[in-house]
């Protein structure tokens, strides 16, 4: 008889369906030139360029913070997240690189996250951003702003 999977093993599940439902099937290798929107946390639905600082969208259509980080979970290679960062406006793409700087930096005062190419990732990645006091809790903070984390919901 087969065990019940892992906790940690299935949280890529519900960032996966989020992401599904935010960017319309829209991957993070498509081709498509115009970047998506995803409602909630935009800076057209009240939200900020950044996620949460108090830098409003010049460009409504561009990408928050938060959209970059739900496209990029679902990457398995950094070209693929690196497509996902330029389809955000400036301040949301420093506001991602922050986050992104301090999930790979050493630990203690990172994640030391390696890749998204990296098997373990996912798990490095919760671990960095959202359980057990991450040590990236304050640049995420800015990222997200008044938007639930759906990526650090599936994480727990």
């Amino acid at each position: 008889m087969r065990s019940p999977p892992a906790p940690l093993a299935l949280a890529w599940i519900f960032p996966l369906f989020i992401f599904s439902l935010c960017f319309g099937g829209a991957g993070c290798s498509s081709s498509a030139t115009t970047p998506h929107d995803a409602g909630s946390g935009s800076a057209g639905a009240g939200g900020t360029d950044a996620g949460g600082d108090a830098t409003a969208s010049t460009d409504a259509a561009a990408s928050t913070c938060q959209q970059i980080r739900l496209c990029a979970f679902m990457c398995a290679d950094d070209a693929c997240v690196a497509q996902c960062a330029a389809r955000g406006s400036a301040a949301a793409q420093a506001a991602f690189q922050n986050v992104t700087t301090c999930t790979q930096a050493a630990v203690p005062d990172g994640g030391g996250c390696g890749s998204v190419s990296d098997p373990s990732y996912r798990n490095c990645f919760c671990l960095a951003q959202c359980l057990e006091s991450p040590p990236c809790a304050a640049t995420l903070d800015p990222c997200l702003g008044n938007v639930d984390d759906s990526i650090c919901d599936g994480c727990a």
